[in-house]
């Protein structure tokens, strides 16, 4: 290896002109190449690409509910409630968030349960009992039925809750179940609910405590589609801003997974360059303060810059996209990089001979570089 770097070395020291143009031509190409790159800010494009980690993310990205935000809305004076307020608040955010969604990328805006489908999910098991009951079910109504005032006892039941206010929401149910034999079944339905932290309120959904009010929207990307996404949550934030013009009392808020894999990834992003930039500045000044010298530091940060520029252009050869947050993180490779040429031209302080000089600061750079 030290040959060959010598031999180079020596070669090119007398064909400068041929140095020029294949590092010019050299340059060029990689130019070419790094400008075909796609950069994605997927966190998961950073991690081993081999097959337990795509199916990890491919599980992780298509879970169910996973690309739903939430928005929520409530008044900023905990102590005050105006559930009719919160309201017009959520069908206020819902028609501008519509016209805002001009190529109606939205696939869907929830602001209102349709509680009739409740009533048609009702009616449906009703007319088909015999497919949802089970052996436990049979045994439970013949004990039932063997008793001899079992039936009067439902029917007196039944008059009593007709004669109720809300006896006439429970006709059908009578009408269908006279004896309330088929009840178990429909209770177990809740076992289908989201949870136990959401009420419906004249078709809005509302927390438990009734204090906070709720409009459910599906993003079009996947978790791992931050851009997308980003400009989703822009395009929220924007309707928020206005929503709250009109009602100042009111707080509004949005959340989700897709609102946390773009936040985290703004987040590294931000870290990332702020690192490089830090870490660039901090070796210019100790760079500086050492050599005092414009052109030792112009082929150092030159080398530098050319193996970045290489290594890219390189990985574009083979690969069609890179993760943004992989090349933010490199930068903690800066002073390393900068370590080589470093080396080199801090020994031709003692060492004028630049032939002698890379014939002994070669080999120690190899081996650094096998240990490292």
């Amino acid at each position: 290896m030290n040959h060959f770097f010598i031999t180079a070395y020596t070669y090119f020291l007398s064909h400068k002109k041929l140095l020029i143009g294949l590092l010019a031509l050299l340059t060029i190409g990689l130019i070419l190449s790094f400008l075909r790159l796609e950069y994605k800010e997927d966190i998961a494009e950073f991690l081993p690409d081999n097959e337990a980690n795509e199916q990890i993310n491919a599980v992780y990205q298509h879970i169910s509910n996973s690309n739903q935000l939430i928005v929520n809305f409530s008044m900023k004076d905990s102590t005050l409630h105006d559930a009719d307020r919160i309201m017009e608040a959520i069908d206020r955010f819902a028609l501008l968030l519509t016209e805002r969604d001009s190529l109606h990328t939205i696939p869907q805006i929830i602001s209102q349960v349709d509680e009739s489908q409740f009533l048609e999910l009702t009616e449906f098991i009703q007319q088909n009992v015999p497919y949802f009951l089970t052996e436990s079910d049979y045994a439970r109504m013949d004990t039932l039925l063997l008793s001899d005032k079992f039936v009067t006892a439902q029917l007196n039941e039944d008059k009593r809750l007709l004669m109720l206010p809300s006896g006439g929401l429970m006709k059908q149910n009578m009408v269908a179940d006279p004896l309330h034999l088929f009840s178990p079944l429909l209770l177990r339905l809740k076992d289908f609910q989201a949870g136990d932290n959401e009420e419906v309120n004249d078709g809005y959904i509302f927390s438990r405590n009734g204090k906070k009010g709720r409009l459910i929207l599906t993003s079009p990307y996947s978790i791992a589609e931050t851009a997308g996404n980003a400009n989703l949550l822009a395009m929220i934030e924007q309707t928020t801003q206005e929503v709250q013009l009109t009602f100042p009392d009111l707080k509004i808020s949005c959340f989700g997974a897709s609102a946390i894999a773009v936040t985290n990834a703004g987040q590294i992003k931000k870290d990332s360059l702020l690192a490089s930039i830090l870490a660039v500045v901090l070796i210019l000044v100790l760079l500086i303060y050492f050599f005092r010298n414009g052109r030792n530091l112009f082929l150092i940060f030159f080398s530098v810059l050319f193996g970045w520029l290489f290594a890219l252009g390189l990985i574009a050869v083979f690969k069609d996209s890179i993760s943004v947050i992989a090349v933010g993180i490199s930068s903690i490779f800066v002073g390393i990089a900068i370590n080589y040429p470093l080396h080199f031209i801090d020994h031709l302080r003692h060492q004028k001979n630049r032939k002698q000089a890379l014939k002994e600061i070669i080999p120690p750079l190899l081996i650094g570089n096998i240990t490292t």
